[in-house]
């Protein structure tokens, strides 16, 4: 690229900025400080897009997680039988991983109802 294209960069030979700066008699600021006030406003619009779309699961959200407390806590009870122990090891292995699989959807919407607080804040 040729020194007078370039902006900001200067002539290398006559120590004078380029042209097109000169022209403008804008003062030579980095790319990275031009473009830094229109990211807060993109990403004001798209946390709003966030809070609308999230207004809906969080208000599931509560219902969802007393339906898997609700699960979990009816499988522990089944689990605490001396029977539950008496059925084949592939049923106990099944309703093993059912719980692991509750407890892994009960953490997942317990660490969503966190990141609805925190975009609330």
């Amino acid at each position: 690229m040729s020194a007078a294209t370039t902006t900001g960069s200067g002539n290398a030979r006559s120590g004078r900025p380029s042209r097109p700066a000169e022209r403008r008699g804008a003062p030579q600021l980095p790319r990275a400080t031009e473009a830094a006030p229109p990211r807060p406003a993109r990403a004001t619009r798209a946390n709003a897009g966030i809070r609308l779309r999230s207004g809906k699961s969080a208000e599931a959200l509560p219902a969802t997680i007393e339906r898997l407390e609700a699960e979990i806590h009816a499988l522990h009870a089944d689990m605490a039988q001396p029977a539950f122990y008496q059925q084949p090891g592939d049923r106990i292995a099944q309703e093993n991983a059912r719980l692991k699989g509750l407890e892994e959807q009960l953490a997942a919407a317990y660490q969503r109802w966190e990141e609805l607080e925190q975009l609330a804040e």
